[in-house]
Protein backbone atom coordinates (compact mmCIF):
# COMPACT_ATOMS: atom_id res chain seq x y z
CA UNK A 1 0.00 0.00 0.00
CA UNK A 2 2.95 2.40 0.86
CA UNK A 3 4.21 2.17 -2.93
CA UNK A 4 0.60 1.86 -4.24
CA UNK A 5 -0.16 5.60 -2.42
CA UNK A 6 3.51 6.91 -3.24
CA UNK A 7 3.33 5.73 -7.22
CA UNK A 8 -0.24 7.79 -7.05
CA UNK A 9 0.81 11.27 -5.81
CA UNK A 10 3.75 11.11 -7.99
CA UNK A 11 1.23 10.25 -11.19
CA UNK A 12 -1.29 12.49 -9.38
CA UNK A 13 -3.73 9.79 -10.03
CA UNK A 14 -4.04 9.30 -6.06
CA UNK A 15 -6.24 6.51 -4.61
CA UNK A 16 -9.87 7.36 -4.74
CA UNK A 17 -11.98 8.09 -1.32
CA UNK A 18 -13.83 4.63 -2.20
CA UNK A 19 -11.07 2.26 -2.97
CA UNK A 20 -9.41 3.73 0.05
CA UNK A 21 -12.77 2.66 2.14
CA UNK A 22 -12.38 -0.17 0.54
CA UNK A 23 -8.89 -1.28 1.32
CA UNK A 24 -8.98 -0.02 5.42
CA UNK A 25 -12.56 -1.97 5.55
CA UNK A 26 -10.89 -5.07 4.22
CA UNK A 27 -7.80 -4.32 6.59
CA UNK A 28 -10.79 -4.09 9.64
CA UNK A 29 -12.23 -7.25 8.84
CA UNK A 30 -8.94 -9.22 8.69
CA UNK A 31 -8.35 -7.19 12.17
CA UNK A 32 -11.46 -8.73 13.25
CA UNK A 33 -10.51 -12.40 12.73
CA UNK A 34 -6.82 -12.03 14.66
CA UNK A 35 -8.72 -10.02 17.56
CA UNK A 36 -11.25 -12.30 18.14
CA UNK A 37 -8.70 -15.82 17.30
CA UNK A 38 -9.42 -18.25 20.51
CA UNK A 39 -7.11 -20.95 21.53
CA UNK A 40 -7.78 -25.03 21.82
CA UNK A 41 -9.82 -24.25 25.21
CA UNK A 42 -11.63 -21.09 23.25
CA UNK A 43 -9.85 -18.57 25.69
CA UNK A 44 -9.17 -15.18 23.58
CA UNK A 45 -5.81 -15.00 23.22
CA UNK A 46 -5.82 -11.21 22.55
CA UNK A 47 -3.81 -10.85 19.65
CA UNK A 48 -2.74 -7.01 19.02
CA UNK A 49 -1.16 -6.32 15.84
CA UNK A 50 0.55 -3.65 16.96
CA UNK A 51 2.36 -2.28 13.82
CA UNK A 52 -0.24 -1.55 11.42
CA UNK A 53 0.68 0.94 8.78
CA UNK A 54 1.01 1.12 4.70
CA UNK A 55 4.18 -1.07 4.40
CA UNK A 56 2.34 -3.98 6.14
CA UNK A 57 -0.68 -3.29 3.74
CA UNK A 58 0.15 -6.10 0.32
CA UNK A 59 -2.14 -5.23 -2.51
CA UNK A 60 -2.22 -8.02 -5.01
CA UNK A 61 -2.63 -7.80 -9.05
CA UNK A 62 -6.16 -9.17 -8.48
CA UNK A 63 -7.43 -7.02 -5.74
CA UNK A 64 -6.86 -8.52 -2.88
CA UNK A 65 -5.50 -6.91 0.63
CA UNK A 66 -3.98 -8.44 2.91
CA UNK A 67 -2.12 -7.35 6.45
CA UNK A 68 0.81 -9.19 6.75
CA UNK A 69 3.94 -9.15 9.38
CA UNK A 70 2.05 -9.92 12.58
CA UNK A 71 5.71 -9.83 13.77
CA UNK A 72 5.87 -7.88 16.87
CA UNK A 73 2.13 -8.99 16.90
CA UNK A 74 1.35 -9.66 21.03
CA UNK A 75 -0.86 -12.43 22.09
CA UNK A 76 -1.71 -13.16 25.51
CA UNK A 77 0.08 -16.43 26.65
CA UNK A 78 3.06 -15.29 24.06
CA UNK A 79 5.18 -12.14 24.77
CA UNK A 80 8.48 -11.74 24.10
CA UNK A 81 10.61 -8.21 25.54
CA UNK A 82 8.86 -5.97 27.70
CA UNK A 83 6.09 -3.90 26.82
CA UNK A 84 8.28 -0.98 26.16
CA UNK A 85 10.52 -2.80 23.91
CA UNK A 86 7.70 -3.80 21.81
CA UNK A 87 6.29 -0.81 21.99
CA UNK A 88 9.44 1.25 20.34
CA UNK A 89 9.22 -1.59 17.54
CA UNK A 90 6.53 0.21 15.62
CA UNK A 91 6.79 2.44 13.09
CA UNK A 92 6.44 5.51 15.01
CA UNK A 93 3.39 7.67 13.23
CA UNK A 94 1.73 5.32 12.90
CA UNK A 95 1.28 4.48 16.60
CA UNK A 96 -1.52 4.90 19.38
CA UNK A 97 -0.88 7.23 22.14
CA UNK A 98 -0.82 4.49 24.88
CA UNK A 99 1.94 2.36 22.63
CA UNK A 100 4.26 5.42 21.97
CA UNK A 101 3.79 6.25 25.70
CA UNK A 102 5.17 2.38 26.43
CA UNK A 103 1.48 1.69 28.38
CA UNK A 104 -0.23 -1.40 28.03
CA UNK A 105 -2.17 -1.99 24.80
CA UNK A 106 -5.51 -3.89 23.76
CA UNK A 107 -7.05 -4.09 20.12
CA UNK A 108 -8.28 -0.40 19.82
CA UNK A 109 -4.65 0.19 19.48
CA UNK A 110 -4.77 -1.24 16.04
CA UNK A 111 -8.16 0.73 15.51
CA UNK A 112 -5.47 3.76 15.57
CA UNK A 113 -3.01 2.49 13.68
CA UNK A 114 -6.08 2.02 11.24
CA UNK A 115 -7.51 5.15 11.28
CA UNK A 116 -4.14 6.33 10.55
CA UNK A 117 -3.23 4.58 7.40
CA UNK A 118 -7.51 5.42 6.32
CA UNK A 119 -5.74 9.49 6.93
CA UNK A 120 -3.28 9.20 5.00
CA UNK A 121 -4.94 7.14 2.31
CA UNK A 122 -7.47 9.97 1.89
CA UNK A 123 -5.54 13.28 2.08
CA UNK A 124 -1.78 12.04 1.19
CA UNK A 125 0.07 13.09 4.35
CA UNK A 126 0.42 11.47 7.57
CA UNK A 127 -0.76 13.39 10.54
CA UNK A 128 2.45 13.03 12.40
CA UNK A 129 5.20 12.65 10.24
CA UNK A 130 7.50 15.39 11.76
CA UNK A 131 10.50 14.53 9.72
CA UNK A 132 12.34 13.57 13.18
CA UNK A 133 11.77 10.06 14.84
CA UNK A 134 12.01 12.53 18.28
CA UNK A 135 9.12 15.35 17.17
CA UNK A 136 7.25 12.75 15.49
CA UNK A 137 6.96 10.60 18.64
CA UNK A 138 6.35 13.54 20.62
CA UNK A 139 3.12 14.48 18.16
CA UNK A 140 2.00 10.83 18.43
CA UNK A 141 1.94 10.86 22.13
CA UNK A 142 0.30 13.97 22.44
CA UNK A 143 -2.41 12.83 20.07
CA UNK A 144 -1.93 16.09 17.95
CA UNK A 145 -3.34 15.43 14.57
CA UNK A 146 -4.54 18.26 12.20
CA UNK A 147 -8.25 17.15 11.67
CA UNK A 148 -8.71 15.63 8.50
CA UNK A 149 -10.82 18.07 6.81
CA UNK A 150 -8.31 20.76 7.51
CA UNK A 151 -6.06 18.67 4.75
CA UNK A 152 -8.93 17.14 2.74
CA UNK A 153 -11.90 19.24 2.31
CA UNK A 154 -13.90 16.99 0.13
CA UNK A 155 -14.06 14.00 2.23
CA UNK A 156 -17.68 13.77 3.35
CA UNK A 157 -18.37 14.55 6.87
CA UNK A 158 -19.26 11.06 7.70
CA UNK A 159 -15.95 9.27 6.79
CA UNK A 160 -14.45 12.33 8.23
CA UNK A 161 -16.13 11.24 11.37
CA UNK A 162 -15.17 7.69 11.18
CA UNK A 163 -11.30 9.03 10.80
CA UNK A 164 -11.98 11.14 14.03
CA UNK A 165 -13.25 8.44 16.11
CA UNK A 166 -10.57 5.88 15.35
CA UNK A 167 -8.23 8.63 16.09
CA UNK A 168 -9.70 9.11 19.43
CA UNK A 169 -6.97 10.09 22.18
CA UNK A 170 -8.37 7.89 24.77
CA UNK A 171 -9.30 4.30 23.61
CA UNK A 172 -12.66 4.19 25.17
CA UNK A 173 -13.91 6.67 22.61
CA UNK A 174 -12.91 4.50 19.67
CA UNK A 175 -14.73 1.58 18.20
CA UNK A 176 -15.06 -0.94 20.03
CA UNK A 177 -13.39 -3.52 18.03
CA UNK A 178 -12.75 -3.54 14.28
CA UNK A 179 -15.67 -5.51 13.39
CA UNK A 180 -17.91 -2.44 14.42
CA UNK A 181 -15.20 0.16 12.32
CA UNK A 182 -15.81 -2.14 9.20
CA UNK A 183 -19.65 -1.81 9.55
CA UNK A 184 -18.99 1.45 9.48
CA UNK A 185 -17.07 1.96 6.92
CA UNK A 186 -19.15 -0.24 4.12
CA UNK A 187 -22.60 1.20 5.53
CA UNK A 188 -20.35 4.62 4.10
CA UNK A 189 -19.92 3.30 1.06
CA UNK A 190 -23.26 1.82 0.52
CA UNK A 191 -24.66 5.12 1.69
CA UNK A 192 -23.05 6.85 -1.26
CA UNK A 193 -23.63 4.55 -3.87
CA UNK A 194 -20.03 4.36 -3.43
CA UNK A 195 -19.73 0.65 -3.90
CA UNK A 196 -16.49 -1.14 -5.34
CA UNK A 197 -14.11 -4.08 -4.76
CA UNK A 198 -11.46 -5.77 -6.06
CA UNK A 199 -12.37 -5.66 -9.51
CA UNK A 200 -11.99 -2.15 -8.88
CA UNK A 201 -8.98 -1.97 -6.89
CA UNK A 202 -7.25 -4.23 -9.92
CA UNK A 203 -8.25 -1.77 -12.11
CA UNK A 204 -6.74 0.76 -10.36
Amino acid sequence: LSTVLRRGRQLRRPLSQELAVFVVSELAKGLDYAHRRRDASLRPLNIVHRDVSPENVLLSFEGEVKLTDFGIAKARYVLEGSIEELAARGKHAFMSPEQARGEAVDARTDLYALGVVLYEALSGVNPFDAGSPAETLRRVQSGAAPPLKSVARDVPEELSAIVDRALSLRAEDRHPNAGRMYEELVQFLYSSGRRVGGHDLSRY
